[in-house]
């Protein structure tokens, strides 16, 4: 049986966008196969639908309720989910986990066109489950190889197109090593924002001449090269500009609020010397201290 005699659509319960759809005909396109109804809805845990859309004209679409825990990946191009109070912006190698029961919105960007892979999960015992994993949050979680997650999509795909009962126990193992895996890589990310925050406070408030990476990292218990890749994954830049940052942030408000000298204020930063100071600030900014202060001043005086 070919994919398209196999296709089964089904329609979401939320709001769609119906001038979208008119005004763009043949730009999207959407293969999903379900379960077949009546079969395993007492199962603790199992795919009900994969999902892949293709499209090329913007779109929005609403749920109000998702009756269920839905993980998504959009390899190609990207979209922006929201909730009450996130936004995600998905692409690349990240993924979106929308637990059961949460309301969330989407949309395209700019860029419109985005090919998205949904996986669409049930069972007795999934809210159970997503909880004891930490998967029971709206969240985006990145993975280290999406491909491989793809993969492992499809191969769900391949099992609901026939949909024999018999396929069952290998569906729910997958589906539960799937979220196995991005629990374990959601607690990674977790502890990794923790070293992160704790790396940017040091690096923001202790400008003292001498302190290194090397030494934040030991304090941290992290390699030095582990600190670099995590601030040019999160942030894209490394720790030295990081702090480069922070300086001359806080020179900026020095040289608006206070009457310092230059050569007090590269003392107060850490630096060797005035010169190096406003060589660096030059750099960072375009203007010299000394012209920053005066257009600070300029803008104070205007009523």
């Amino acid at each position: 049986m070919s994919r398209k005699a196999a296709l089964k659509l089904m329609p979401f319960n939320g709001q769609r966008n119906p001038e979208h759809e008119k005004e763009a005909p043949g730009k999207f396109q959407v293969t999903r196969h379900n379960w077949n109804w009546g079969y395993h809805e007492d199962y603790p845990l199992y795919p009900y639908s994969f999902e892949e859309a293709l499209r090329l004209s913007p779109t929005w679409f609403s749920e109000h309720y998702n009756r269920y825990m839905l993980l998504t990946i959009v390899p190609e191009g990207e979209m922006l989910y929201k909730n009450n109070s996130q936004e995600f912006l998905l692409h690349g190698n990240n993924l979106l986990v929308i637990p059961q029961g949460q309301a969330f919105y989407f949309q395209t960007t700019h860029k419109v066109y985005y090919r998205k892979l949904s996986l669409f999960l049930l069972g007795t015992n999934l809210a159970a489950i997503a909880g004891t994993l930490g998967l029971n949050e709206m969240q985006m979680i990145s993975l280290p190889d999406s491909k491989a997650f793809i993969e492992e999509m499809r191969r769900i795909d391949s099992l609901l197109i026939p949909s024999r009962p018999e396929d069952m126990p290998e569906m729910s193992g997958i589906v539960l090593k799937l979220l196995t895996k991005l629990s374990l890589l959601q607690r990674s990310q977790e502890d990794n924002s923790l070293i992160l925050k704790m790396a940017q406070a040091r690096l923001s408030s202790d400008f003292k001449p001498g302190l290194n990476i090397a030494d934040i990292a030991a304090e941290l218990r992290i390699s030095p090269s582990s600190l670099l890749r995590l601030f040019k994954e999160k942030l894209n830049m490394s720790p030295r500009d990081y702090r480069i940052r922070c300086k001359i942030k806080h020179a900026k408000e020095l040289l608006k609020s206070t009457s310092l000298s230059n050569k007090e204020i590269s003392y107060r930063l850490g630096y060797c010397n005035q010169f190096h100071f406003s060589n660096e600030f030059t750099r960072s900014t375009g203007l010299s201290p000394n012209r920053y202060r005066k257009q600070q001043n300029i803008g104070a005086d205007i009523p």
